[in-house]
């Protein structure tokens, strides 16, 4: 099974390096093809990619040939964005001493509330 994806990665890396297109663009839709999977898009990845390349004007075979190949490590990137989220934003940054409840949606409905 290993070999399987070896070569499967291997194919997909000779297919990205024949690409005859500008360089810039192939390397605009493989670098948005990557980017996606910094936003959980849970298995949408590989269509997002291609159609977030189209869109900027990168190579969408570039984006797709990442999006398929880097898909593996959309856990490690979605609990990346966890701690990020975490350190900027504190779970407790709220007090509940101000009548807002301190975990979960009740607490955004609340700031919600305030701000309307």
């Amino acid at each position: 099974m290993i070999n399987k994806n070896l070569r499967r990665l291997k194919f997909l890396l000779i297919k990205l390096f024949r690409i005859k297109e500008n360089a810039h663009n192939v390397s605009l839709g493989f670098t948005l093809g990557f980017l996606i999977h910094f936003i959980p898009s849970f298995g949408m990845g590989p269509i997002l990619s291609t159609v977030g390349a189209k869109l900027f004007k990168g190579n969408p075979i570039a984006g797709f040939i990442s999006g398929v190949a880097l898909i593996w490590l959309f856990p490690f990137l979605f609990y990346l964005n966890v701690i990020v989220g975490e350190t900027l934003l504190p779970y407790g940054i709220f007090p509940s001493a101000a009548g807002l409840p301190s975990h979960g949606l009740d607490a955004v409905i609340h700031l919600g509330a305030v701000f309307s």
